[in-house]
């Protein structure tokens, strides 16, 4: 068939476009794959690349089809990449969001759809609902093509959603949420030029662009891929997402919060959330003071937050709760605050003060006791020491009295003289019992002063022979008299 100049032009713009847009998506994903963290969110990403090249090949190959079946044949792959690419978009927002591939169930449920929608297309030639009408050049839409580009809308309106909404709070967007509006709109774009073209082919629009007329969906899809991933580049999104940083806080037990340099509060984590509940939406660190009751010293308290002082404070905001704050600079002067709950440790920490003062106060008294047991038993000494000089004496001068009693009556005098020698004994043994009960010597201590009394009686007269048993005790004067 003669290709005319106006049909060669057509043809030029479609290539010129789709080349340059395959170019661009291509350097891109080569540049992420190599600086990227081989994980799920740089696959899913890939994945979602991969069905937009597809799709702009697809329509180059289509535009220079040289007859009717191949261009058929790459009509179907194009809408490979188009029926799967609202999948491959939630898959990637899941991802992204989540920071996790979802269940082998809910990807199952999310195919049936695409696959479904595929196989209208592979299979029009025999029921030409998809396409009513195409040759090689022109093509009319039938009855199912609006209700399953429909779908794929949905499909495509969710995933924008989910991405839509968590990009605009990531922690690098903090003060600039029109900047963060405006890279999450982006996605919209490749659905808004697939509506325009859809429309117009309705003849519901007339076209307004300076070229000629085809579907330019794929290249504004990958336009708005690209500008969508540049700034979460730069946040390490391909590394771990300041999404998936944000799930991270969500689930630790440390309450964390971010302070803007004029101190301004945003993105708090569940812990926070929890740890006050009246403070986690304020907007300043002011309100948050505030709304707390601060038992500890509340000027350091406003110092600490307000100013980089020091790293770390201790936080009591009643009698039973304390929190252990510390504070981390990031860059552009931006703080994190991180909140630790430390109140068993302190109460423990109190709770053993208390027991070691007990513990003091029972040592002093213990203390206090063995002083006075140290006195009690010193004057039970001196009580048995002057118990035992007494009974010496007592017994010595006793016997030595009446032995000099009987010495005087004696009519004999080697009698007399004997006893006397008996009262010289007694009374020197008596002397050297005064010294060691004096000097407490060990020897004598299994002496009483009836043993001694039983042991002076013995003369030449009377043999003696003492026999004792078990520990001897030192019994009372009037006993040991008897």
């Amino acid at each position: 068939m003669q290709i005319t100049e106006k049909l060669a032009y057509e043809i030029y713009i479609i290539l010129l476009f789709h080349i340059l847009a395959i170019l661009i998506l291509i350097s891109f994903s080569v540049y992420i794959i190599n600086k990227a963290k081989k994980s799920a969110v740089l696959y899913s990403y890939l994945a979602l690349a991969s069905t937009l090249l597809l799709w702009m090949i697809s329509k180059i190959l289509k535009t220079v089809s040289p007859n009717e079946h191949i261009r058929w044949l790459f009509i179907v792959t194009q809408y490979f990449g188009v029926q799967f690419l609202g999948f491959f978009l939630i898959l990637f927002a899941y991802i992204y969001t989540h920071n996790k591939i979802p269940s082998k169930k809910t990807i199952a449920l999310l195919l049936v759809f695409p696959v479904l929608s595929f196989l209208a297309v592979i299979t029009n030639p025999l029921h030409m609902t998809f396409y009513s009408y195409y040759d090689f050049y022109r093509d009319r839409f039938g009855v199912l093509f609006i209700p399953i580009q429909s779908v794929l809308y949905i499909y495509i309106f969710v995933g924008v959603l989910m991405l839509s909404k968590d990009y605009t709070k990531q922690a690098g967007f903090h003060g600039r949420i029109v900047w963060a509006r405006l890279f999450a709109a982006v996605t919209l774009i490749p659905m808004l030029a697939n509506v325009y073209y859809i429309l117009f082919k309705m003849d519901v629009f007339e076209w307004i662009f300076p070229f000629p007329v085809f579907d330019f969906t794929p290249i504004a899809g990958s336009i708005a891929l690209i500008l969508f991933t540049i700034p979460a580049l730069r946040y390490k999104f391909f590394d771990i997402s300041p999404v998936s940083y944000r799930q991270i806080f969500k689930n630790v037990p440390t309450g964390v919060i971010f302070a803007s340099p004029k101190g301004l509060l945003f993105s708090p984590n569940k812990s926070f959330c929890c740890m006050f509940c009246n403070a986690c939406y304020t907007k300043g660190l002011d309100d948050f003071l505030d709304s707390i009751s601060i038992i500890s010293d509340r000027q350091k308290a406003e110092k600490f937050f307000k100013t980089y002082t020091n790293k770390e404070f201790l936080l009591q905001i009643n009698e039973n709760r304390h929190y252990n704050v510390r504070q981390t600079l990031l860059e552009k002067n931006i703080r994190l605050l991180a909140f630790s709950d430390v109140s068993e440790i302190v109460m423990l920490e109190q709770l053993l003060n208390s027991k070691n003062n007990e513990l003091k106060s029972i040592n002093s008294e213990l203390i206090k006791m063995a002083e006075k047991s140290s006195e009690l038993s010193q004057t039970r000494i001196k009580s048995a020491v002057a118990q035992n000089i007494h009974d010496i004496l007592g017994h010595s001068l006793t016997v030595a009295i009446c032995t000099a009693e009987i010495a005087l009556k004696d009519e004999r005098e080697s009698d007399a003289k004997q006893k006397l020698e008996l009262i010289d004994t007694l009374l020197t043994q008596s002397l050297d019992d005064l010294k060691n009960s004096m000097q407490g010597d060990a020897k004598h201590l299994n002496q009483t002063s009836l043993t001694k009394a039983i042991s002076s009686l013995k003369n030449p007269g009377i043999e003696l022979e003492l026999v004792s048993q078990g520990n001897m005790y030192e019994l009372d004067t009037a006993q040991t008299e008897a």
